[in-house]
């Protein structure tokens, strides 16, 4: 299959869902409600601001020219919608499956809405709380810069690697070894405040020194990170409040799902079938995340910024 097929199919099977909404509104649609005419087509105004709903908060002059280049996007998408029904690819199999696989995550995050759309905002005091008792992501908080040799696959090397690392005194050593040994890795360098850290991880990143060395099991590989330096960067409570706020209410509805799907699963009758069977472990833990995206928040760091 050519590389652009795939695009090709999700810019049809968007441009279909979204029209086809379109259409069963314009039958009823004002002409005070149309925003454009594509041959004998109409793009509405609602249309426009379903689109809109999902952007962040503008300005009168700022929603003027995002509305021209929403509008323009829909007239591109109508063009290439008639185009794509006078060639007959709203009945390849492939472009009805990606209609099917849109049609389903959209009803299921508008489920997950639904049940999480009543968790309350936490109290103060619950704030307070996590502030007070986080202190290496608020009143200790650093930004480390660093840099990491990402090794996917360590073939049962870790003990060699980490007493390697143990014994050197840069990471150009440890390259030169995983180079000997003939293993895959890649490097980066980061600079990353105290929040963007998995929470597991940091206080082993606090209690680095400037030039030291780790390792970080993952999954069948590892990172080795080396520590070019950090420095303090405190955030006092009340830059930290609105942010904590929304990390408590994203927990707590990545909660409220994950408590939804255990009822469901219990009440279903589930059943694995073929070689699927010896693949699954006799308890799946519940990840919101392998079903919607709006609730499966990251549990190991607040997303500040």
């Amino acid at each position: 299959m050519s590389p652009d097929i795939p695009k090709c199919l999700a810019l049809v099977a968007l441009a279909a869902s979204l029209v086809a909404c379109g259409k069963q509104e314009a039958a009823s649609v004002p002409a005070s409600q149309v925003a454009a005419k594509v041959d004998s087509r109409e793009i509405s105004v609602h249309q426009l601001n379903h689109i809109l709903a999902r952007a962040p908060a503008m300005g009168p002059e700022q929603k003027k020219v995002a509305l021209s280049g929403a509008l323009d996007r829909l007239i591109d998408q109508e063009l290439l919608l008639a185009q794509a029904i006078e060639k007959k690819l709203d009945r390849d199999p492939r472009v009805l499956q990606a209609l099917e696989a849109a049609r389903r995550e959209v009803l299921v995050r508008a489920y997950a809405e639904r049940i999480t759309v009543q968790v309350p905002k936490p109290d103060p005091a619950a704030v307070r709380e996590y502030y007070e008792t986080h202190p290496d992501l608020f009143e200790r908080r650093r930004v480390f810069n660093f840099t990491e040799l990402l090794v996917p696959q360590l073939d049962g090397n870790m003990a060699l690697l980490e007493q390697k690392v143990a014994n050197a005194r840069e990471l150009g050593e440890v390259a030169s070894w995983l180079r000997a040994e003939r293993l895959a890795f890649t490097t980066a360098s980061s600079v990353r405040p105290a929040e963007q850290i998995p929470m597991e991880a940091l206080p082993r990143f606090v209690a680095m020194k400037d030039g030291e060395l780790m390792v970080v099991p993952v999954g069948q590989g590892a990172t080795v990170v080396s520590m070019n330096e950090s420095y303090k960067q405190p955030l006092g409570f009340e830059a930290a409040s609105s942010y904590i706020q929304q990390f408590l209410v994203n927990r707590a509805r990545l909660e409220t799902t994950e408590a939804e799907l255990r009822r469901l699963r219990q009440q279903a009758k589930i059943e694995y079938v073929g070689e699927f069977v010896k693949a699954v472990p006799e308890q799946r833990p519940v990840s919101p995340s392998d079903v919607t995206a709006p609730v499966a928040v990251e549990k190991a760091t607040l997303g500040l910024r």
